[in-house]
């Protein structure tokens, strides 16, 4: 599954002790304050799993026109890497551009396709290579022609199955993911759908999951939030079977 603010980095240092808080689509658990202006302006992460032992540092930048994303740029150790550039369709992102910064043979642009309730129906990816999912929605299943299965509350990934063959009969794989009752301000970007946390449109290599609340355990990781005066986390701790793997700021706009 990942502006340098050089000032934040050092300030971040002194704040990796801290003291961690803790059935339909239309359903929303918010304790925050209600404001949907608040936008992720960068995320800064410490990621320790690399062979010098020393972190590597992630920033990813975020740009809107309102609440709607224009373009991400992400770096590693101060030296952009990727950069990511959005377009809308009556206020739903069509598609986005990815663009390495160091190869440009992996530039690709995946495109979205909707039906008329504005439910994702189809995305299409076209790089180095060419392929297409389609999603059919029965209640709050949604399946793919690649044999994967999601259960949604609120509009965000509760579980997924995985299969192993092409029949999509036998079971390879499945997760459970729960949920803070806090808004992750990613939920706050026009347009925003369950499709973005399962891409991982917006994380990059960050480890901060999009979805309409807070992650605090995907099967894989455990997360951890120390939360601003508006709710937003500000500061995340990601560990691997208890073992700190990530941490990570969070600045707002």
């Amino acid at each position: 599954m990942k502006t340098q603010i050089k000032s934040t980095l050092l300030l971040f240092t002194a704040l990796l002790l801290f003291s961690c808080s803790s059935d339909d689509d239309t359903g929303n658990n918010d304790n925050t304050n209600g404001d949907t202006t608040v936008l992720i302006k960068s995320i800064t992460e410490y990621y320790n799993d690399n062979s010098n032992g020393t972190p590597d540092i992630y920033v990813v930048n975020y740009t809107y026109d309102e609440n709607k994303i224009v373009s991400i740029k992400e770096y590693l150790n101060d030296n952009l890497r990727y950069s990511y550039n959005f377009t809308y369709i009556n206020n739903l992102i069509s598609q986005y551009n990815s663009i390495d910064e160091s190869n440009d043979q992996y530039n690709s642009t995946t495109f979205f396709r909707y039906d008329n309730n504005n439910k994702l129906t189809e995305y299409i990816y076209k790089g180095y290579e060419e392929f297409s999912e389609n999603f059919k929605y029965n209640g709050n299943i949604v399946t793919s022609n690649y044999c994967t299965s999601f259960e949604l509350q609120n509009n965000q990934i509760i579980s997924f199955t995985e299969y192993d063959d092409d029949e999509c009969q036998t079971i390879g794989y499945t997760g459970n993911i729960t949920y803070d009752n806090n808004k992750n301000a990613f939920a706050n970007i026009e347009g925003f759908n369950w499709f973005f946390q399962y891409d991982y449109t917006f994380q990059g290599n960050i480890e901060y999951p999009s979805g309409i609340n807070n992650v605090t355990s995907d099967g894989d990781f455990d997360y951890a939030y120390d939360y601003n005066e508006n709710g937003y986390p500000r500061n995340i701790t990601v560990t691997d079977n208890g073992s700190d793997f990530a941490t990570l700021a969070v600045e707002y706009y």
